[in-house]
This record gives C-alpha cells, structure tokens and sequence, in this order.
C-alpha cells in the first residue's frame, strides 16, 4: 500500500515489485552498490550508518527480499492478529506530514484488534538510528509487559 494506496492489490503492485527486483539484481550484476536512503534518517550518525550498511549490503539479497515483501499482503490476517501490536510510528515534518503519517498507520493497522501506536516524533523511517533511547524505552516495556 506504501506504492499503490490502500486499495492496491497484489496484481496491481507485481509489475513495479518486479522492475525494482530486476533494477536492483542488474545493478548488483554489474558490481554497482546499494545507493544510500539518507533521508530515512534525520541524524549525522544515521545517515552514517545507512551509507556504510549500503556499501554492505548483498543486492541480491535486497532485490528478492524487497519482491517478496511487496507481494506479499498481509492484510486479510489483521483481523485474527490476536496478540498485541505495538507499531513504533516515525513522525517528521510538518504537522500536514504528520497527520498524513498517522492516517496511513491508522488506516492500514484498522484491521487489527490489539493494534497500539507508540508515536515517535523527530524520526524518519529508521526510529532506532534518529530516537535510540525512546526506541530501547519503548522494546523494552513491551517485553517486560509480557507480549
């Protein structure tokens, strides 16, 4: 849904899933890298470390990781999601950004039962990287909660 909205379908996003997989396998053939998601961090130090995980990365393992994870909807199985479901939220942005943000993590999760937002603001998509300690706060009180 993240490509295609919330209406999208498996048929309607194998196409694209497809052509990132054979761009992604073409480049690692021809000895290229991974180019670096910078702007999935908001610190120095994230986009650090997603640059040197870049340069790490195994394409290939990427490219079918990605397909399969695009393909794959896991939609229908919310509603029998019976455990609780923390969902640790990025908020960066403006406040429009924001609410957009939360409307797509409302709207996508509505399904499940025990779904719980924890949102986390001054983060981009890697909260770990730009909010470690809120990230650790938060794994840990859901472990010690014992989901």
């Amino acid at each position: 849904t993240l490509f295609a909205g919330p209406d999208a379908s498996v048929d309607m996003i194998a196409p694209q899933a497809s052509a990132m997989r054979d761009q992604l396998l073409s480049l690692a053939a021809a000895g290229g890298s991974m180019p670096p998601a910078l702007h999935q961090s908001l610190t120095a130090e994230g986009q650090a470390k997603l640059a040197q995980w870049a340069r790490d990365v195994d394409l290939r393992a990427v490219a079918h990781a990605l397909h399969e994870d695009m393909v794959t909807d896991v939609r229908p199985g919310l509603p029998s999601v019976a455990v609780p479901l923390d969902i640790l939220v990025p908020l960066a942005g403006s406040e429009a950004e924001q609410a957009r943000t939360k409307a797509l993590y409302a709207d996508a999760y509505a399904p499940a039962p025990k779904a719980r937002f924890i949102w986390i603001e001054q983060s981009a998509h890697f909260v770990m990287l730009d909010q470690p300690e809120r990230f650790e706060r938060e794994v840990r009180a859901f472990l010690a909660a014992g989901h």
